[in-house]
């Protein structure tokens, strides 16, 4: 799962080392491996541009609108739509704005284009609120969008980002029995899964029962 651990790591040095000035270059290659979800935002910059300039409890006041909308298209099988609606909502709260494309290269002195590679800087936007309250909220809001989205995924039979969108709930809610649970269904479908990542299903699958 080489694509899954060099997608995790590029979310762990985002959160966890941010830059002063919010702006980032990755690798044009990891940006297209971002899942769709982490991405919502680039199709939807201005749509909700208005909304991310808003109070937090307006965002939050959205993004259970779009769930809601979201939920009642998954109910009636239409998952496709239920995928945009919760990646909307989760654009709102974690925005990652594309800023522009640039060449760079190891060695400019050498002159050798093979050595080139293009970088994508963009802007993350996470939405964490001001108070201990806020931050609840915000966790809540987007575990729910997380675990919802892994849902879908799973549906769709698409394993990657099912565990993905799992792994991201669970790193802001380690006992939430639904994520663990379609974090091992996700890690199960795959056609050829290690030992560790066979082990890790168990241990999911343990837990969810425990925090049922």
């Amino acid at each position: 799962m080489c694509i899954r651990d060099r997608y995790m790591g590029i979310l762990v040095e985002l959160f966890m080392n941010p830059s002063p000035t919010n702006i980032h270059s990755v690798p044009l290659e990891d940006w297209e491996d971002l899942p769709a979800f982490f991405k919502a935002s680039e199709a939807n910059i201005e749509r909700y541009q208005n909304v991310r300039c808003q109070a937090f409890y307006q965002k939050i006041f959205v993004c259970e609108l779009l769930k809601e909308e979201g939920n009642s298209h998954y109910k009636k099988s239409r998952v496709e739509a239920a995928l945009s609606c919760y990646g909307r909502a989760l654009s709102i709260l974690i925005c990652l704005i594309p800023i522009s494309k640039k060449m760079t290269t190891s060695s400019p002195e050498t002159g050798d284009s093979s050595r080139y590679r293009v970088e994508v800087e963009f802007q993350l936007d996470n939405e964490e609120g001001s108070s201990e309250k806020e931050r609840s909220l915000s966790r809540k809001m987007k575990v729910v969008l997380y675990t919802n989205l892994s849902q879908c995924y799973l549906r769709k039979s698409d394993p990657l980002n099912a565990l993905h969108a799992a792994d991201h709930a669970i790193s802001l809610q380690p006992d939430n029995h639904k994520a663990l649970f379609r974090r091992a269904k996700a890690i199960l479908s795959f056609q050829e899964s290690h030992h560790d990542d066979l082990r890790q299903a168990v241990r999911d699958l343990k837990l969810s029962l425990i925090h049922i």
